[in-house]
């Protein structure tokens, strides 16, 4: 090719190119609805006075289609305008799910969490993949809880004004039940032992499983199982454990599961040595004796992951709030294992700044007061949790929260957070009242922990009843000098119709006053001492006075009951309302000083104690034991005995009794009283809201003896039932059903009791 016909050729390109590229004087978007013109000149990569090319149109197909706004988009580029139709995507008139069971697998919460993450919600423009990834997940959603049959019918409808209305009919059919579980390969532990790391299985017995529901299968709690499967093994030193296999195999048919799991559990392995890398800011024979194994034991994790959270307690104890604690377990021949622990204490760690949120009537102070470290000392994470614990033993506070923020201008300090939700600590109450023992009673008071928030006492009662009309006021400072003593005092005047309480026929108008000075033993304990002074008024009824049954006392002009008492008392649970860890003890013994006209020795023995056996389950042991005695020529006050059945004793027998009787068969009481309680207590899990709630399987068993000197095992009583306790806005509703499992055929029963007022 010659250069005339070259430069021919690139002067025709040159002219085809001046053809095809102009400038963009006018722009016109044709075909909106819903979408503002701006919107689209926003995504448009070209504006009015740009060069239009062979290219462009492609350009802007591909621009405005990423904005998923449009169905269909056409340019044409005209006399420099550049004509842009679109066919706007419909925007969702409504979208509405029907027909699931509310709760089984959806529920209106998760229903709309679909359509928030689906940005599919009323309003939105429509998208067909966003669409169709949302019918993938329900799906899955469904089949993860077995409803393997279940079937999505979709219905759409689009209307003139291009507005889309989706309907998900959801036909849910039968859940898919676990007809067998099989596990092979396991030699260790049994086939029975390792379905139970399972919430899922074959079904139980079926009355069990009506509230179980075991042979429900979910796909996360078939994961989790395996899972535990694969931590029980290694935590028993089986570190060459492996799954196989496992499999799912649905029978759509007959709509049953089938589950299968292969493993191999491999060697179990025994521990060499451990060794110790690092800081030497502990002795070695105190590092080793945190971890529970020796040379030769079979080497279990949870021992080993045990002992490492002690050693790292020990060093956030002492300042050292970000040390590292890491271990590495090689293994041998033979089956051995070496461990290996590094320890690195890193820098020294001070509170910088403790700030309290959220207690809008508690003073700060009140809260400060309970913090065993201060700003400025050095960090100590036994301390922050003994805070923690006393500050929710305060019962002012629902939910108490403890965040430990490493300070932004410090790296050797760090920032306390503390949270807090208040609850109400007190109320102005008016009403009435019912109970098994009592009758109706007539109440009203003002009762308040956190008075002002300054974080004391005050209560001031009246209760009028056929049985017992009371009137009181009782005031406590815990924090009345700097050393953290206590003071208390009030008045009071009881009034108790003993024939009305199922014992012996008197009548005491008692009034008087006390006054209480406690001294703290350590963080959790106390020790105080009291002194109450009363006036008695005793009238014995006419069948004490005929009968002589207490002439002596009956007969006496005995008034001033003047009485000091040293009580000890310690508390660790871990929260005031419902606990479900930690232990309760008061010791309180009282004798009558001279001034009194009675003369006469008590003392009460009280303990709780919980203990968390899963999340949802708490044993609680509870036993108290009571006596007293009179001296010198004085019997023991025959209106001070103990008595025993009813809501706050052995339940399922009636109140007051238990244990010795006049000849007419009237409870007579007992100097010696001895009552226990064991009890598995949960909340309502299967309600929602209630936080307020406690249902309790139960133990009782107790006696009432005339003198502690006869205390015969033949005067045992025990029984066994179901308790409900709800902690209402008119005061805590009891019921329990009780059945006695000890009993003679004199005795009183009854099954059936409620209170309102308190709790059992």
């Amino acid at each position: 090719m010659n250069l005339k016909k070259i430069c021919l050729l690139i002067f025709l390109l040159f002219l085809n190119r001046l053809s095809l590229s102009d400038e963009i004087k006018k722009i016109e978007i044709l075909g909106l609805d819903s979408v503002s013109r701006g919107t689209v000149l926003n995504y448009l990569p070209y504006e009015v006075g740009d060069e239009f090319n062979s290219s462009s149109s492609s350009t802007i197909i591909k621009s405005l289609y990423k904005t998923n706004l449009f169905e269909d988009i056409f340019v044409n580029f005209t006399d420099s305008s550049l004509k842009i139709k679109v066919v706007e995507k419909p925007t969702i008139k409504y979208f509405d799910f029907l027909n699931y069971k509310d709760g089984d697998v959806l529920d209106k919460e998760k229903v709309q969490n679909f359509k928030k993450i689906s940005e599919l919600d009323i309003g939105q423009i429509f998208n067909e993949l966003k669409f169709n990834k949302l019918i993938k997940g329900l799906q899955s959603l469904y089949e993860s809880k077995g409803f393997y049959n279940a079937d999505l019918q979709i219905k759409k409808d689009i209307d003139s004004k291009n507005r889309v209305g989706i309907e998900i009919d959801i036909q849910e059919g039968e859940r898919s039940l676990i007809n067998s579980f099989t596990i092979k390969g396991n030699k260790f532990y049994t086939e029975d032992q390792i379905t139970n790391f399972f919430n899922i299985g074959e079904p139980d017995f079926f009355i069990i499983n009506f509230f179980t529901r075991k042979d429900e299968f979910s796909q996360n709690d078939f994961d989790a199982g395996i899972e535990t499967l694969k931590k029980k093994y290694f935590d028993m030193g089986f570190l060459d454990f492996n799954i196989d296999f496992k499999s799912v195999d649905v029978d759509k048919e007959k709509n049953e599961i089938n589950l299968l799991i292969e493993v191999s559990e491999g060697q179990r392995y025994q521990l060499n040595s451990i060794f110790f890398d690092g800081d030497d800011s502990f002795s070695e024979e105190k590092l080793r004796s945190t971890i529970e194994l020796s040379k030769g034991d079979h080497f279990e994790r949870v021992k080993l992951i045990s002992g490492l959270e002690k050693i790292q307690g020990f060093y956030n104890n002492i300042g050292y709030a970000y040390a590292d604690i890491n271990s590495k377990i090689e293994t041998l021949n033979n089956n051995l294992v070496n461990i290996q622990i590094e320890l690195k204490k890193k820098n020294l760690v001070y509170v910088n700044r403790i700030t309290i949120r959220g207690n809008t009537r508690t003073q700060d102070d009140v809260i400060r007061r309970e913090f065993r470290v201060l700003e400025g000392q050095i960090y100590s994470k036994e301390q922050l949790d003994k805070s923690l614990s006393t500050i929710k033993r305060l019962g002012y506070f629902s939910d108490v929260k403890m965040d430990f923020l490493e300070s932004p201008e410090y790296k050797d300090k760090v920032d306390i957070i503390l949270d807090v939700t208040e609850t109400k600590t007190g109320e102005i109450s008016f009403g009435l009242s019912q109970s098994n023992q009592s009758g109706t009673a007539v109440n009203a008071g003002i009762s308040q922990r956190n008075i002002l928030g300054t974080g004391n006492t005050f209560n001031g009662n009246f209760s009028n009843s056929s049985a017992v009309k009371e009137i009181s006021f009782f005031f406590k400072d815990p924090y009345f000098n700097e050393r953290k003593h206590s003071i208390s005092y009030g008045l009071f005047n009881k009034q108790i119709d003993g024939a009305n309480l199922d014992v012996s026929s008197y009548k005491i108008d008692e009034s008087g006053g006390t006054f209480g000075y406690g001294i703290p033993v350590d963080e959790e304990s106390e020790v105080s001492a009291n002194i109450k002074l009363a006036n008695i008024d005793l009238l014995c009824g006419a069948i004490l006075s005929s009968s002589g049954y207490e002439q002596e006392q009956c007969s006496g002009d005995k008034n001033y009951d003047l009485t000091t008492s040293i009580v000890y008392s310690q508390n660790s649970l871990n929260d005031f309302t419902f606990p479900t860890d930690g232990k309760y003890t008061n010791i309180n013994v009282t004798s009558t000083i001279p001034g009194s006209d009675f003369q006469y020795l008590s003392l009460t023995s009280n303990y709780k104690s919980y203990y968390p056996i899963s999340d949802n389950l708490t044993f609680n042991f509870n036993t108290k034991i009571s006596m007293g005695k009179g001296y010198g020529d004085d019997e023991f006050p025959f209106f001070k005995r103990y008595y025993g059945g009813g809501s706050t004793s052995v339940k399922g027998f009636d109140f007051n009794s238990l244990g010795p009787k006049y000849p007419n068969g009237i409870s007579k009481g007992g100097e010696l009283s001895y009552l226990s309680n064991i009890a598995l207590i949960s909340p309502l899990t299967m309600i929602e809201d209630s936080e307020n709630m406690r249902i309790a399987g139960f133990v009782d068993f107790g006696s009432i003896n005339e003198s502690i000197s006869e205390l015969s095992i033949n005067d045992f009583r025990a029984s066994t039932g179901l308790a409900f306790t709800w902690k209402t806005p008119i005061g805590p509703l009891g019921i329990f059903y009780a059945q006695p499992l000890l009993k003679k055929n004199s005795d009183s029963v009854e099954n059936l009791a409620f209170t309102l007022g308190k709790s059992f």
